[in-house]
């Protein structure tokens, strides 16, 4: 199986996974366009096209820390899951950054969040013993309980505590 990464850098590049970024994420969970256009310009976040037999198979978003990856947003388009392409980007992503890899998740309320959360867990993440609250992407929307994984079996609470300080003033631009 093939899989690749292309860095998304421009608007254009961008649009082609609007469609997926919408129907993917509720929309506490997820930034205007307009704001997911900004972020082509920081430093630290990579926007990247997931690519599979040479066709866009979805996306993934991360902010690269020193100590750390937070991978933001991950999709799959629904007519390509269950092909193990999503497994392939995470191992992908692991080789690259050779750090922990902290991601929200949604709690294990209906189908879909058990789903995703032993999709996560399948692949060798584990869920993080912290209460986390994701903030507001606007200050509009409302902040919205999460549970954190990481593929590290064990992370110090001090450790963990700064990594979502680094998250939320980083990527969400507030102080934790």
């Amino acid at each position: 199986m093939s899989i690749a990464l292309k860095r998304i850098t421009s608007k254009k590049e961008l649009e082609i996974i609007g469609e997926l970024y919408i129907s993917a994420f509720c929309a506490e969970e997820r930034l205007e366009f307009t704001q997911l256009q900004e972020l082509l310009l920081h430093p630290h976040c990579v926007i990247n096209q997931i690519i599979f037999r040479d066709a866009i198979a979805g996306f993934c978003i991360y902010w690269q820390f020193d100590s750390f990856l937070f991978l933001e947003h991950f999709a799959i388009e629904p007519e390509l899951r269950g092909q193990k392409i999503g497994e392939q980007v995470l191992i992908l992503l692991k080789e690259m950054h050779q750090k922990p890899i902290i991601l929200e998740v949604e709690p294990a309320t209906d189908v879909n969040s058990v789903r995703r959360i032993k999709f996560y867990e399948r692949n060798g993440y584990y869920l993080l013993p912290v209460k986390y609250r994701q903030p507001s992407y606007d200050g509009i929307k409302p902040s919205l309980d999460l549970l954190l994984m990481s593929n590290m079996a064990e992370i110090a609470d001090t450790i963990v505590k700064r990594y979502i300080s680094d998250i939320h003033k980083e990527v969400y631009g507030v102080k934790s």
